[in-house]
């Protein structure tokens, strides 16, 4: 009777009860080159899918003095790359007592972005900040180096655009979120 077992990458490997008649030998030529290559084509395949999503912080800093988020706040994110390709999404949220810092804010990217786009302020995500009371301001994340992207925003179609940060679009309270979507070439 013939017997033998699904290998790693799910070849089957012929087995043999009987070792008179090793005609398993002759049905196994060739099967562990065979298994080696699926299993090469199952890590090329999973690289290029991407791999799991990936926690990492995602800090807000600023042009000036670094906000403080205050009890109860903090900056969390995820993230998941594809060969150099770079997507993902953090949140920041605003605790009691924060010190909001001075100049425009900054968000660290979890890995560096290519630098030989030839310029910075490269569109890379949005940001939605969201007052506690509900109010909402969308933003454009633009790269300012290659590991930092600023947040720039419009309060309407004709209206002039600025760098959100300690004063803009409004200053920083408890309360407040920041919602980050980013995606972009990692270098």
């Amino acid at each position: 009777m013939a017997t033998g077992a699904l290998d790693a990458n799910g070849v089957w490997i012929y087995g043999e009860d009987d070792p008179a008649s090793p005609v398993s030998d002759l049905l196994n030529l060739g099967m562990d080159s065979v298994s080696d290559a699926i299993g090469d084509t199952k890590a090329r395949v999973t690289t290029l899918e991407g791999g799991a999503w990936t926690a990492y912080t995602a800090t807000l800093g600023a042009s000036g003095t670094a906000p403080n988020l205050g009890s109860s706040g903090g900056q969390a994110g995820y993230f998941t790359m594809t060969g150099k390709h770079v997507t993902g999404r953090a949140i920041i949220y605003w605790g009691t007592s924060p010190t909001v810092g001075t100049g425009f804010y900054v968000v660290t990217l979890p890995r560096e972005a290519i630098a030989t786009w030839g310029a910075t302020n490269l569109r890379v995500g949005t940001v939605t900040l969201v007052r506690a009371s509900g109010a909402e301001v969308h933003a454009d994340l633009r790269l300012i180096s290659t590991g930092q992207a600023a947040m720039i925003y419009s309060t309407g179609l004709t209206t002039a655009a600025g760098w959100a940060g300690s004063t803009a679009p409004w200053v920083p309270a408890a309360g407040d979120t920041y919602f980050v979507h980013f995606d972009y070439e990692a270098a």
